[in-house]
């Protein structure tokens, strides 16, 4: 024990080396879990109206989805995705946040931002303050798209309410 501790067999230390390796472990763990994300869909009993979670969904999660089978008879994804009258746009509204095919948009993800934009009459919000006037839900065109639909969001710097029927 005590040649353990004498300055020429510090190299031998494996004392905290094991310590070293959680990063490692960290990324080894993620390249298994990546396209795993929840994503949530409320039906709306009443409405059938569909509000979309799309939490930190890819590209990956998007492709699986026309593979869901749905107990519901006449229900897919396709019709699930019509009905939709909200969505939360997933991973931080990145390139690969929404599939091509479900919105049509290209890259990069400025393009996605301005074909919801147009998708939506300029019924998007964003949490972090920075929606272009047109999508201000206090001034139009925003606050005529959103009179039509019979709502108006509440927006503040700590959230937005929105009530949907």
């Amino acid at each position: 024990m005590n040649r353990y501790h004498k300055r020429p067999n510090a190299w031998k230390k494996i004392d905290n080396d094991w310590l070293q390796q959680a990063g490692f472990l960290a990324l080894y763990l993620d390249s298994f879990t990546n396209n795993s994300s929840v994503v949530l869909a409320i039906e709306l009993v009443e409405s059938r109206k569909v509000l979309l979670f799309a939490a930190a969904a890819q590209t990956g999660n998007w492709l699986s989805w026309s593979s869901v089978k749905w107990e519901r008879k006449g229900v897919d994804t396709d019709e699930l995705l019509a009905r939709t009258v909200f969505y939360k746009v997933g991973h931080h509204a990145s390139h690969n946040a929404t599939l091509v095919d479900v919105l049509e948009w290209k890259m990069p993800a400025r393009n996605l931002f301005k074909r919801l934009v147009e998708k939506t009459d300029h019924r998007v919000l964003q949490m972090d303050g920075v929606n272009p006037t047109s999508c201000d839900p206090n001034k139009e065109p925003a606050k005529t798209a959103w009179k039509r639909l019979g709502t108006k969001p509440k927006t503040t710097d700590l959230y937005i309410e929105l009530e949907i029927r």
